[in-house]
């Protein structure tokens, strides 16, 4: 029978991997490196270097390892591991689980209900498409929140509130009414008039976990590049 695993190992030279259409082990050992998984459900590892890894098709388990790699999953359900420095990892398409590791990471989701975990570091996430859940830890670092119109609803666990804390970033967002929904606040779509019975009737955006988030905390944890009009309950 033949065999539908493919074992790739390169050099502690940087270099271009490329996988099959079966199901690839691939380390990329030293140097900064180029690896593609190609088809097939694929266990990469980008060793020591800076590295581009590419799972494409499949679900595929992505590692970067050691140096600031830029990690794409592709199609599939991927779980990729950043690493111990600053990265750059983005879901695709699929429901992804990204893990930041160490450093001061960029973490997008894509497509999909994807679960995303900060890790070490001051690091920037957005879900993307789909209904995600950001968890941004509790290193005490400052981490960013990017949230885009369409993003879906996402929920987000260990926001910090007060002055050094996580930000929210909106864009193409112009109201939103803050409602406080037991130990959570939700964030919902608003149309920035106050008293029209309307309040806290919109797309649910985004909910903190466990987190109260009150009028005083605008200043602190909400970028000031693009403040929405809020209506707070």
């Amino acid at each position: 029978a033949p065999n539908d695993t493919d074992g790739i190992v390169g050099t502690e030279l940087g270099e271009t991997l490329n996988g099959s259409d079966q199901t690839d082990f691939i380390n990329g050992l030293g140097g900064s490196d180029r690896i593609s998984g190609g088809n097939g459900c694929d266990v990469i590892y980008g060793g020591a270097g800076n590295d581009t890894i590419t799972g494409n098709n499949g679900d595929d388990l992505l590692f970067g390892e050691s140096g600031a790699n830029n990690i794409s999953g592709g199609n599939g359900n991927d779980v990729i591991y950043g690493g111990a420095d600053s990265d750059t990892i983005t879901g695709n398409n699929g429901n992804d689980t990204l893990f930041g590791g160490a450093g001061n990471d960029n973490l997008s989701g894509g497509n999909g209900a994807d679960i995303l975990f900060a890790g070490l570091g001051v690091d920037t996430l957005i879900g993307g498409a789909g209904n995600d859940t950001i968890n941004l830890g509790v290193d005490g670092a400052t981490d960013t929140i990017s949230y885009n119109k369409g993003n879906g609803s996402d929920t987000v666990n260990q926001f910090l509130i007060g002055i050094g804390g996580d930000i929210l970033s909106f864009s193409g967002i112009a109201a939103i009414d803050v409602v406080q929904s037991g130990s959570n606040t939700l964030f919902r779509v608003g149309d920035g008039i106050a008293g029209n019975g309307n309040f806290g009737k919109g797309a649910l955006l985004i909910t903190l976990a466990n987190t109260s988030f009150t009028s005083a905390d605008i200043s602190a944890n909400i970028d000031p590049t693009n403040i929405p009009v809020f209506q707070f309950s």
